[in-house]
């Protein structure tokens, strides 16, 4: 594989159409599986196993992710336990070249199948060291695919003092991310990914601004129907962009994907 050849960290994994490979993955999952499809977003499709399964809810979670997979393609992968908060990276390039990083603190929720992002926040408690990583496999993994100019999204985790990037996107992060880091950092990434859509260089304006940017999913625990959402003055003063997407009188239904999500 890619990452093989770049000797990056990777979990163990295997297509779930390969019936061999898929079992020497299923006799090695000490701490468990993950079954996703392979071209889905915001935990669509998304299982995890916090332990090895029967073979029979092995097979269910799989066609759960077939079944919402564009290409009805999955992977399975050995569950690799993290160190500290998940975290992500939202990467502009031009040409080859590295423009600007910027990487964010993942929030999740967790479900009794699933873990689902509820938040992000710029910038990340990480260490430059494990940031640093985390970019410089990326650089070789822009590099070595051919790509050259766009912005690309990660998810990382730490685990025994190795960085994975279990997720790389040729897109911005979602659930508005784009502004979290302009508001952070001063650039603003959804003017970069048009001028870069246009063939120009983007400008990139950094300020130091002294402050931590965040973003929140509302979301629900339970199914019912939507009475109201209310926030606290506290976090009222400190919301720049209120954002809801679902209106009283809605049916809601616990968070599992970022469809779920009420804004």
């Amino acid at each position: 594989t890619l990452q093989s050849r770049l000797k990056h960290p990777h979990p163990e994994f295997a297509d779930a159409d390969d019936a061999s490979s898929l079992e020497e993955v299923y006799r090695n999952a000490h701490e468990g599986l993950v079954v996703k499809p392979t071209d889905r977003c915001g935990s669509a499709g998304l299982h995890i196993f916090d332990h090895r399964p029967d073979r029979a809810s092995l097979k269910q979670a799989v066609e759960a992710a077939r079944n919402v997979s564009f290409c009805k393609k999955v992977i399975v992968e050995a569950r690799v336990q993290r160190t500290g908060l998940q975290f992500g990276g939202d990467y502009i390039f031009h040409q080859g070249r590295l423009c600007f990083a910027s990487h964010a603190d993942q929030y999740q929720f967790r479900t009794a199948t699933t873990e689902a992002g509820i938040g992000n926040l710029v910038p990340s408690g990480h260490s430059e060291k494990v940031l640093s990583e985390a970019t410089e496999q990326v650089v070789q993994l822009v590099e070595t695919l051919g790509l050259s100019t766009g912005i690309y999204n990660t998810d990382v985790i730490v685990s025994a003092g190795q960085v994975y990037v279990l997720d790389f996107g040729a897109r911005l992060g979602g659930n508005m991310l784009g502004e979290v880091h302009r508001l952070a950092t001063g650039v603003d990434y959804t003017l970069a990914a048009i001028q870069l859509a246009m063939g120009e260089p983007p400008q990139i304006t950094q300020s130091n601004a002294e402050m931590n940017a965040g973003h929140l999913v509302v979301h629900s625990d339970r199914h019912g129907t939507l009475q109201e959402i209310n926030f606290s003055e506290t976090l009222r003063d400190l919301m720049a962009i209120d954002l809801i997407s679902k209106q009283k009188g809605a049916s809601v239904q616990p968070y599992a994907s970022t469809s779920d999500r009420l804004g």
